[in-house]
């Protein structure tokens, strides 16, 4: 799956949710999405922006995504609050459930407007609705993939493009992830991360610690960059890590977390000595990287049921509550298959 293009959309009173509306329609139509979803979008939209308003003391986030998979696009629309939370997630998409003496249509309805949905809420903490609509329509997902991952990259309010840049690249029985943060914001910022990354394609067939040193070959003249590059292996369950700057990384195999070692340095300037190191990745682990736009201290234990759910989910649970707020951010989840039990006699 890839990510087209975004919107960030405040919701903080009523006079918002028809602005979020109407941009949300205009990028689905700016993609050529048909008038029947463009539709379904603006009603879900709606419902989010609705049940942000109704259910929080200070409204919270709309973030709607353009995605493609397998050459299919699709819009990927995520809620996020900080809200008293749902106590019975299950019960609420229940039409007629209602807190907050509306007709309690909100969730049920986002639900079946969705091709694909999910939800995650804890008391005090908030709420994370996910919804996905697919322009293809015999199966949202044409071919599966045995693994699946989200991402946000969100620039620094009032700058026109996120500084941060981010990749996957996917083979048979390897995969490769890379988050980029250009030095300060801006244009500047941004120009110096999708170096680091038009390198990064460039050079997929190299390990970790090479690709970093073309990339900081590449860069020379920009801005430079900090940046971390994962390889899952998936045939060993190991994943070789290697960084430099303050690209913070993490692997969740059970209860079990990995912090990943970085070392001190700026790609396009001065990398100094690099290395990578392992980390065992049995089936069903997380990795997590994320720009210091994000607070270090990052850790998906602390959410009960969390890491079962889409990782789109889990990446934006993550930014809603260890987003700094003062520069851009951005969060790469990528969830490896859990082992399924065999079936059969």
């Amino acid at each position: 799956m890839e990510i087209r293009e975004h919107l960030h959309l405040p919701i903080q009173d009523s006079s918002q949710i028809s602005d979020a509306r109407r941009r949300g329609t205009l990028l689905a139509k700016q993609f050529g999405f048909s008038d029947e979803l463009v539709g379904r979008i603006a009603l879900v939209i709606t419902e989010c922006g609705t049940n942000l308003i109704k259910h929080t003391p200070e409204g919270g986030v709309i973030i709607a995504q353009v995605i493609s998979l397998n050459d299919v696009l699709g819009i990927e629309i995520l809620a996020l609050d900080k809200g008293p939370g749902i106590a019975n997630p299950a019960e609420a998409l229940r039409d007629g459930y209602s807190t907050a003496g509306s007709p309690g249509t909100g969730l049920g309805a986002i639900s079946r407007l969705s091709d694909t949905f999910d939800i995650y809420s804890m008391l005090n903490e908030g709420t994370a609705v996910l919804s996905r609509i697919w322009t293809y329509k015999s199966s949202p997902y044409p071919l599966r993939i045995t693994s699946d991952f989200g991402a946000l990259n969100i620039p620094k309010t009032g700058e026109p493009v996120s500084g941060d840049s981010w990749a996957i690249h996917r083979e048979k029985e390897r995969v490769l992830l890379v988050v980029a943060d250009g030095l300060g914001h801006g244009l500047g910022a941004s120009q110096a991360s999708r170096e680091a990354i038009k390198c990064f394609f460039e050079n997929t067939q190299r390990d970790p610690v090479e690709i970093i040193k073309a990339m900081h070959l590449a860069i020379q003249g920009t801005r430079g960059a900090v940046v971390g590059v994962a390889e899952l292996d998936l045939v060993k369950q190991q994943v070789n890590y290697a960084g430099v700057g303050n690209i913070e990384g993490s692997l969740y195999a059970g209860e079990d977390m990995s912090r990943f070692v970085s070392h001190n340095g700026t790609a396009g300037y001065d990398i100094g000595r690099v290395k990578a190191f392992s980390y065992p990745c049995p089936d069903g682990s997380i990795i997590v990287l994320s720009s210091d736009g994000l607070n270090s201290h990052l850790n998906l234990n602390r959410y009960l049921g969390l890491k079962s759910k889409d990782a789109a989910l889990i990446a934006a649970v993550l930014f809603r509550d260890f987003n700094r707020g003062r520069d851009d951010a951005s969060v790469l989840v990528f969830k490896t298959a859990a082992k399924r039990p065999l079936v059969g006699g």
